[in-house]
């Protein structure tokens, strides 16, 4: 979702996406790598399920805002037909319980939401030649 909304915004177009109201529980790759480090390292965590999660969630409709407030800019937000997912398949909520993460492996989320973020936007307006945020890729 994040290069989908940040390639739009540091574009200056509407972001477009699917249904906004769905939320997700979104987790920084650093605290991922790191959770599965330290899951490969303890034997406790052998056959056991573990969620790296931060026990947030936050709407596809509000991720958007978040973005364009660290980037300092206003588009419009666009729920786009062709973006829809097909009613069955469409997950609204999906929120993980990062207690066991916590429990087996001293684990917990590190990196917040807006930094996460922040610093993903900051790669992105650099690498943005790399994209083509005009296009809908299914």
């Amino acid at each position: 979702m994040l290069p989908t909304i940040l390639t739009q915004v540091l574009a200056g177009q509407a972001v477009h996406l699917g249904k906004l109201s769905p939320t997700r529980d979104l987790v920084n790759v650093d605290d991922t790598v790191r959770g599965f480090m330290l899951a490969a390292e303890r034997d406790e965590a052998l056959g056991r399920t573990v969620q790296l999660a931060t026990g947030r969630e936050i709407s596809v409709g509000d991720l958007a805002a978040l973005c364009m407030r660290v980037l300092g800019t206003t588009v419009a937000i666009v729920s786009a037909e062709e973006r829809l997912r097909p009613a069955a398949s469409e997950v609204e909520r999906l929120l993980g319980d990062p207690s066991r993460a916590a429990e087996l492996l001293g684990w917990r989320a590190e990196v917040s939401l807006e930094d996460g973020v922040a610093r993903f936007a900051a790669w992105m307006r650099d690498n943005l030649g790399s994209y083509r945020p005009g296009e809908y890729q299914r």
